[in-house]
């Protein structure tokens, strides 16, 4: 998925439950200009810190659907199948916020379903917003 994404120095970056941190060190060979990680269960979010090393990279023990950043902070948002696991009205909560914090143009990625479908794949999204006023 970090493929897809296109990643780059120039990015910020927002990933949802990182979980053990193997998207995070994946990732974070592709040194984009800034790593959030939100994760929820500290014991995890310890375990991507460690990953992260000496970096100014950072997690926040936060939930997906409050994390508590800035609106169109990031210019990418990803979280891998974590969406699979929550009941529908979370799932659209965590959407939203994802949405909220992207930025115009920015790019958005899972693995996972919204709705129980049997397509349970890869998903990009380019955010788009309306312009002010509109």
């Amino acid at each position: 998925m970090i493929g897809a994404l296109k990643i780059d120095s120039s990015d910020h970056v927002v990933e949802l439950a990182p979980g053990v941190g193997r998207t995070a060190e994946i990732l974070r060979l592709t040194q984009p200009a800034s790593y959030t990680a939100i994760e929820r269960d500290p014991k995890a979010g310890s375990t991507v810190r460690q990953i992260l090393g000496d970096t100014d990279y950072v997690v926040f023990n936060r939930s997906a659907e409050a994390t508590g950043l800035d609106d169109g902070s990031a210019t990418v948002v990803f979280g891998e199948a974590f969406l699979t696991m929550q009941p529908e009205e979370k799932k659209k909560e965590i959407l939203r916020e994802a949405h909220r914090i992207l930025r115009d143009n920015g790019r958005y990625g899972r693995r996972g379903t919204i709705r129980h479908d049997p397509h349970d794949g890869f998903f990009l999204i380019q955010s788009h917003r309306p312009p002010p006023g509109s």
